[in-house]
């Protein structure tokens, strides 16, 4: 039992953020009016991060959204990214992907030929092809799970870092 002369009372001050649009508190309805940005916009030397909102818009999201401003337009984006957006971390110009300074040409997720064939690869067609193809079949889609592999395990831990991030924001108050 806590004695009444072991308890005191502390005056604690906290500050609430509040996102501001011509003077009025930023509404829910305008939050979600907000266009959806993407995790590579980030990176521009004009973006700005604001903090996080927590917020389920819908049955499907996490109700974790990061608000930032790139180029004069207020954006949201749902953390942690999705797979799509952490492999796009990995993309280089030219369109590849390179992870831990090993390239991997898209051409292994495009243009492969083990992928044209698919639709025609029923076992009837499979049997017709010569041993050299079947092998250079078999060789693209070891190589392609390899990449596959290690785009994947990159691409979470980016996505791992990017909800640890997000976690550190402040936090902004949406008016509901």
């Amino acid at each position: 039992m806590i004695q009444k002369n072991e308890a005191q009372l502390a005056t604690l001050s906290i500050d609430i953020q509040a996102i501001r649009v011509n003077g009025k508190r930023m509404s829910l309805a305008a939050f979600k009016q907000l266009k959806v940005g993407s995790y590579f916009d980030e990176k521009k030397p004009n973006c700005k991060i604001w903090g996080m909102v927590k917020y389920k818009l819908s049955k499907d999201d996490d109700g974790e959204w990061v608000v930032y401003s790139l180029d004069g337009t207020l954006y949201r984006r749902e953390t942690p990214m999705d797979e799509w957006d952490s492999h796009q971390v990995f993309k280089t110009e030219d369109g590849d992907y390179r992870v831990d300074g090993e390239d991997m040409p898209i051409y292994y997720w495009t243009n492969a030929y083990w992928e044209k064939q698919s639709d025609r690869n029923h076992y009837g067609t499979w049997r017709r092809l010569k041993e050299e193809q079947r092998e250079i079949i078999r060789r693209e889609k070891e190589l392609h799970e390899v990449y596959d592999k290690k785009l994947k395990e990159a691409g979470l831990e980016v996505r791992r870092k990017d909800y640890r991030k997000a976690k550190e924001l402040p936090h902004l108050f949406i008016a509901v």
